[in-house]
């Protein structure tokens, strides 16, 4: 018997028909979606994966256009991974939320889904010095000194917009150190550092010299002892030294003048453009600690967003540091992973975070566009040279379509090893396809994800959204179906 063939291309014929074959899965974990090539279906648990060796960490990507379902995909894969855990531990999900959708934030569905609340991060009134983020449960009573001080640091170079001086970085450890020694924990603040830095004293110097210098330092070598690469650990190394090497023999009056420069600067931080984000009314320990934290971004100021995401990333550091699992989320949504990457002072931070993501047990899944989306400033330069680390230190990428740009695309097939064909396919994929590399081994898969009707109306919200997801790729309205029927010899049921 004759039959006519169907006049698509192959890739888009094999897209549209959600068959699979009785195979059996590689891999146990969550449903990701189609293997649009094998019909097969496709399993992810990145943990799993991770103690198999196939990845070296759980540090993930999400990359592709506006509307091609990089958010989509986070939700799900997220509130599916969250029920692994069902009736043995309670999965702790935190999401940087940038996006409106109709009123509401983008994940505020997924939030209430998870019974808890929205927090608006521009009413946010927060201390970054609250004890309870610093304890060391290895010490009972003990706070880590070093994440204190290399918080205060942080927020003065930040003002400062360059890195401190070799005095300025003395003067501001004289000043943690007595803060720490002689004043109750609940009275720790930017407001308490910076009275005290502006009226440093000779024995303020002494009691640094005799009880925390060396601490200090063994604590900067802990920290070393996280990172592997010799490059990383020596650029690290070469950092931690403007905080515990600076030699200790200045006048009381260069330390005087340090320390009102040092004052200056907080009293900036305090008192300028974006002062309402310190303060008292939350509690950033109570933040961190729900099942579901979503910081909702929506109309903050640029700069203090990337101060904000700064002492956020700062946290999680120093949690890594005290194996505080109660400061660290199990999943991390982090939509927008470029914001703030032109800031050095987060790309920093963040960029260690990455490199020291191999022994956390966070699955952070982040969203952006390209990898330059990542990478800013001039090639070779410090921002340029921290985004592609980041870029490196990915486990997991989910590949969206890509820009038809044969530099961009050069990049990607040279990174996973991409056949010409397969490297074309990526600027050609339709919505909710995505070509996933799972580690450096395993080969590129090209996956159509698909939802499910409570993942339809419980996390991607709109109707539009939901229809897009429910529909097959490439054949969204009545009069593509109608060619597509004509063209092909179909007709449709109800149609």
């Amino acid at each position: 018997m004759k039959a006519s063939c169907f006049v698509e291309t192959t890739a888009q014929l094999a897209l549209s028909h959600p068959f699979i074959s009785p195979e059996k899965n590689d891999y146990p974990g969550i449903l990701l979606g189609i293997n649009v090539r094998s019909r097969k279906l496709v399993f992810f648990d990145p943990w799993l994966l991770r103690k198999l060796g196939i990845a070296h960490s759980t540090y993930a990507c999400t990359m592709g256009p506006k509307g091609g379902g990089k958010s989509g995909l986070q939700k799900m894969v997220s509130m599916r991974l969250m029920t692994l855990s069902a009736g043995y531990e309670t999965l702790r999900v935190m999401i940087n939320d940038y996006k409106p959708e109709d009123k509401e934030s983008e994940y505020a569905a997924m939030t209430r889904l998870c019974r808890s609340t929205v927090f608006s991060m521009r009413d946010m009134s927060i201390n970054p010095f609250e004890p309870r983020l610093f304890l060391d449960p290895r010490n009972e009573d003990q706070v880590y000194e070093f994440g204190i001080l290399q918080m205060a640091k942080i927020i003065c170079e930040f003002e400062k917009e360059a890195e401190l001086s070799p005095s300025e970085h003395y003067a501001l450890r004289v000043a943690v150190a007595h803060m720490l020694a002689n004043y109750h924990m609940t009275q720790w603040s930017p407001d308490l550092l910076e009275r005290i830095a502006g009226s440093l004293t000779i024995e303020m110097r002494d009691y640094y010299q005799a009880a925390l210098d060396e601490k200090l330092r063994k604590n900067s070598e802990a920290r070393l002892k996280l990172v592997e690469d010799p490059a990383v650990k020596q650029q690290i190394a070469a950092s931690l030294n403007e905080l515990t090497g600076t030699a200790w023999n200045y006048t009381l009056s260069e330390i005087v003048d340090a320390g009102k420069q040092i004052a200056a600067m907080l009293g900036k931080a305090l008192h300028g453009a974006y002062a309402a984000m310190f303060g008292a009314t939350h509690s950033l320990y109570d933040t961190l600690t729900q099942r579901a934290i979503t910081k909702d971004w929506r109309g903050m100021d640029p700069r203090a967003e990337s101060l904000m995401r700064i002492i956020d990333t700062t946290i999680r550091v120093s949690a890594v540091e005290l194996n505080r699992t109660d400061l660290l989320p199990h999943i991390e949504l982090d939509d927008e992973k470029h914001r703030s990457m032109d800031n050095l002072s987060y790309a920093r931070t963040h960029s260690f975070f990455s490199e020291i993501a191999r022994g956390v047990h966070t699955f952070n899944i982040g969203g952006t566009h390209t990898f330059d989306s990542i990478r800013k400033g001039a090639v070779g330069s410090e921002l340029y040279n921290l985004g592609e680390r980041i870029i490196n230190n990915m486990a997991y990428v989910f590949y969206g379509r890509q820009p038809n740009n044969p530099r961009i695309l050069e990049e990607i097939r040279r990174r996973e090893g991409l056949s010409a064909s397969d490297t074309n396919m990526l600027a050609h994929l339709p919505k909710y396809t995505f070509g996933v590399k799972f580690g450096e081994t395993e080969p590129m898969r090209f996956i159509r994800v698909i939802a499910t009707p409570m993942d339809a109306r419980d996390l991607i919200q709109s109707d539009s959204a939901a229809e897009r997801m429910l529909t097959r790729p490439n054949i969204f309205k009545p009069d593509d179906l109608a060619r597509y029927a004509r063209l092909n010899g179909i007709e449709y049921v109800g149609g």
